[in-house]
């Protein structure tokens, strides 16, 4: 028998954490595979624990894969074509969504623990089944404990006179909400067959007269006296208790007889037709649910047969949290239209909008309407963020021996109340794998009494088998399900542990970068930008955002987190602005625009360049990962009203608006540094979305840096200007041109020039045939090839193409529009470098009206500059030059008067590194213009 955990503070570690980030970076692999020695080593140990566990399962068994196999070519053939599978499967897998990184604030996802992948590991190599105990008598006792963790850290209490809670693991979220919908469907009309049975069985006469408290009456009364209206509105826990006191009045009725007589008239037996029919039952229940609930709420109800047209949807404020106004609304209606409420559904944080339904009103609420006649269980959806109470539990003295203070994380006051609450639902669904950090797949459902499972118990005796220990796998929906995924989070909590000190510190964290990231969103906007960035939550209705602008740039920019909790100015700040959990919805308009569609174009603009889906794509050219969704005002009502207002948009305005998501799951972007990084990421994607959706078509130009290559590819460098709006891009693309006569013309009329003194030299420039936006042609380039005109220098009326042929893009290492709110040069000359391993070119990054747009080919790639870095493109800085234009004689000249110069950059692994560029070469300066003097 496996020692079951409950509480929080008994796991045998975490002795005196001073340090904020050191226990962090034991318990991930790291955003850059920091650990990745550690993981090995102790991967390699789990599997060296199995293959030790087969080896020594009776060891004198012969072995079966021999080395006459192993010499045959067909086992050779065959491990060849595993290796070589394997090979590409990998490569494949590394254009996946980089979850680990911190550049992802997209969905509810991110990194998975070490101890959760080693666990799960560990136990996968098993393939244990938790469907029954003899296919996993190890993982099924894990599952137990982990239920058991989960209930004590959610708020449920054991040992209490009432029965203990109960729960378990799912695979996601959405099973967990259909079987806590089910369960309490079966209880809300079980009292119907056990009046009935006492009402005609023989066998139960000694119950006759069981009586069961009736909250409408606030008495007792004999069951078999209740009308059905009564019936349906008892409690769950008198009702659940009903089998064995019924049982306990009756001499000699065993549970199997009990059962055999109560629940051949029961609902889950007879079905909605049959059942409503015998009893005389004329109303269809309903469940109240928020229209920010889980889509898997009106799947339960469809799968249920309570239809999904019977989800009745309860309004919510502009915070998106639950209008207990409208909840008490459609109590009142089904109070006066005696329609059974099988349970009141709270989203204990969102998805979208991060947001926490009052749960502490809500079992209020139900305290209050029951005296009324109307009764309901609560369904708690916590699969987000039922970790978040991990925030709020004190380390025990054998975990935390250190007198150093114990970091406190800004969870507001509102959330934190009624996290507390979720001790007084029914039923909790939480995820392990959200924010628990666990991989997949690994939901749970807790029942705050632990015997409301057995109403939705099924068992099959060819896969169940009575025991000491039941099985996990006769209650709920799933059948097959894997061990590992118990053990992966039994591994995880038991060495993070479910306290401040442990995932508090993880969430504690992320909820500190939520809080930020909200701060960023709000100034975003510069004041002479053309757009505003509005978060989807207000401020405090007190506070304006002028003097929440005040109070960010006072208080927390360029701050440490140890400042921030010394500051309780800042702190009491960051507790009631941004979101409830994790997530930040907010969208971006241009100033003075009231159009929806416009708005919308934008925000669908960041989000295209801001998201990674296709597998054929490179994500290397996806900075930042955010998500998406619409607010629809059928659903989201006046909060989508006052939403629209702020963005400045009419609030009447028919149609859906989109929105940008950002969830915070990376406790590494708690740093004032990483996020503004991030926000001038997003920044710099709104300034190039906005040009996307308003830019004119026009014809563009691009120098070639150098020679095509003999199979096309060559390079074009933007031609820019800062007074035209559709030409203000520093751009840079790599293109190839398909036709290999073409190629041909193309290198000669290259080498003609290269003959040429380097004075009276002319650059290869094409562009496109018909006029576009910028980026609207070189996107529409990437999928196919158009038509580009190519010259020799600078097209005008007398100069000519000298060709006409198919270009296709093949990469696009620079698109980024000019910051037009920019006042000042930068400090120091930097530059574009980007290239091949055999070749590396630089592009001068333009800043302020007037510069100089030029185009360098290097003599060679800079040593210690890492190919994968060229390939990516970098900026990089030349120490000993200022940034504004060299001015000599009154003329703005090339800056780069040197023919070598040390430059600075950031290396691999965020070091800044340093180099030397050559410029040797006659056929170094390949272009040079002043722009707009």
């Amino acid at each position: 028998m496996y020692k079951q955990t409950f509480l929080p503070g008994k796991y045998p570690h975490g002795h005196e954490y001073v340090k904020q980030w050191a226990a962090l970076g034991s318990w991930f692999l790291g955003p850059k595979a920091e650990n990745i020695d550690v993981f090995n080593n102790l991967a390699i140990e789990a599997f060296k624990g199995h293959a030790n566990f087969r080896q020594n399962y009776f060891p004198t068994d012969s072995a079966y894969i021999t080395t006459d196999i192993t010499a045959t070519d067909a086992y050779k053939s065959e491990k060849k074509q595993l290796e070589q599978e394997l090979a590409t499967m990998v490569e494949q897998l590394k254009n996946s969504t980089p979850m680990f990184s911190v550049r992802f604030e997209g969905h509810m996802n991110w990194d998975t623990t070490m101890p959760g992948n080693l666990g799960y590991l560990a136990a996968l190599l098993y393939n244990a089944n938790n469907v029954a105990n003899e296919a996993s008598p190890v993982t099924t006792p894990y599952e137990i404990e982990v239920g058991n963790q989960l209930c004590e850290m959610l708020g449920y209490k054991f040992f209490d006179p009432k029965p203990d809670p109960w729960g378990h693991i799912t695979s996601c979220g959405s099973i967990a909400n259909i079987e806590a919908m089910w369960a309490c469907r079966n209880i809300k009309y079980y009292p119907f067959c056990v009046q009935k049975a006492l009402n005609e069985s023989k066998e139960l006469a000694g119950a006759k007269n069981f009586e069961v408290y009736v909250p409408r009456l606030q008495s007792k009364q004999k069951l078999v006296d209740l009308s059905n209206w009564d019936l349906l509105n008892l409690d769950i826990d008198d009702i659940v208790a009903m089998p064995a006191e019924v049982i306990d009045m009756c001499d000699g009725v065993t549970s199997d007889d009990y059962s055999k007589i109560v629940d051949k008239n029961n609902l889950a037996n007879l079905g909605w037709w049959d059942f409503m029919e015998m009893y005389g039952l004329k109303k269809g229940p309903v469940v109240l649910s928020p229209m920010t609930n889980h889509y898997s709420w009106p799947k339960a109800a469809i799968m249920l047969g309570i239809g999904q047209g019977n989800i009745i949807g309860i309004d919510f404020d502009e915070n998106a949290r639950m209008d207990i106004k409208d909840l008490k609304r459609k109590l009142d209606y089904c109070l006066k239209t005696e329609t059974p409420v099988i349970s009141v559904v709270a989203v204990i944080g969102t998805t979208e909008e991060s947001a926490v339904d009052p749960l502490a009103d809500i079992v209020d609420c139900r305290n209050e309407y029951k005296k009324q006649g109307i009764n309901f269980a609560i369904n708690a959806d916590a699969a987000w963020g039922g970790y978040f109470m991990t925030m709020l539990h004190e380390p025990t003295q054998n975990r935390w021996k250190s007198t150093a203070k114990i970091p406190v994380f800004p969870l507001s006051d509102y959330t934190t109340r009624h996290l507390l609450s979720m001790r007084d639902a029914d039923t909790i669904t939480v995820d392990p794998h959200k924010s628990g950090f666990c991989p997949y797949p690994a939901g749970g459902l807790c029942y705050r009494n632990g015997n409301m499972r057995g109403f939705v118990q099924v068992e099959a005796s060819v896969v169940y088998h009575q025991g000491l220990d039941p099985s996990v796998g006769i209650w709920g929906i799933e059948g097959s399900k894997p061990g590992a995924a118990p053990a992966g989070v039994l591994l995880s909590h038991r060495v993070i542990g479910l306290d401040k000190l442990g995932y508090g510190r993880i969430l504690g964290q992320c909820t500190l970068g939520a809080k930020l990231f909200y701060c960023v969103w709000t100034m975003l906007a510069k004041e002479d930008d053309n757009f505003v960035c509005v978060p989807m939550k207000p401020l405090p209705s007190n506070m304006t955002l002028k003097q929440a602008i005040v109070s960010i740039k006072k208080h927390i920019m360029n701050k440490e987190f140890n400042d921030f909790q010394e500051d309780p100015v800042a702190m009491e700040f960051l507790k009631v602005i941004g979101p409830d959990t994790l997530i930040n919805a907010f969208a971006v308009n241009l100033k003075d625009n009231t159009d929806l569609g416009v708005c919308n174009n934008i925000n669908f603009e960041i989000f295209r360049r801001l998201s990674h889906t296709n597998p054929h794509e490179n994500v290397m050219r996806v900075p930042l990962i955010l998500t998406s969704s619409q607010l629809r005002p059928m659903i989201f009502g006046k909060a989508v009203k006052q939403f629209k207002e702020r963005l400045g948009l009419p609030a009447n305005t028919d149609g859906e608006l989109g929105f940008l998501i950002n969830t915070v799951m990376n406790p590494w972007v708690a740093e004032l540094q990483k996020i503004r990084e991030i926000g001038g990421i997003f920044r710099q994607t709104v300034l190039d979305a906005i040009g996307k959706v308003t830019d004119t078509p026009d014809l563009h130009g691009f120098v070639s840096p150098d020679m095509i290559t003999d199979t096309g590819d060559l390079f074009g460098d933007h031609l820019p200007m800062f007074t035209m709006p559709a030409h203000q891009y520093h751009a840079i693309a790599k293109f190839n041109v398909p036709d290999q006569n073409a190629v041909t013309l193309i290198q000669g009329k290259y080498k003609e020039q290269s003959q040429l003194s380097p004075g009276k030299r002319l650059p290869i420039i094409f562009g496109n045939t018909e006029k576009s936006g910028l980026q609207n042609f070189l996107e529409d380039a990437m999928n196919k090839a158009l038509d580009m005109d190519f010259f020799v220098g600078p097209p005008s009326a007398t100069n000519t193409p000298f060709l006409t042929t198919k270009v296709k893009v093949l990469d696009i290492p620079r698109r980024k529009h000019f910051d037009m709110t920019l006042k000042d040069y930068p400090a120091k000359l930097t530059y574009f470098m980007y290239g091949t391993p055999g070749n590396a070119y630089l592009s001068h990054n333009m800043s302020v009206r007037p510069d100089v747009h030029q185009v360098v080919k290097l003599d060679k790639k800079p040593a210690d500059v890492p190919d994968i870095l060229l390939e990516l493109g970098i900026d990089v800085t030349i120490n000993n030059l200022e940034g504004k234009p060299l001015y000599i004689d009154g003329k703005i000249v090339d800056p780069l008067q040197l023919q070598e110069y040390s430059i600075s950059y950031i290396s691999i692994g965020g070091i800044i590194a340093q180099s030397t560029i050559y410029m040797t070469n006659d056929d170094a300066k390949v272009w040079f213009n002043v722009v707009d003097e």
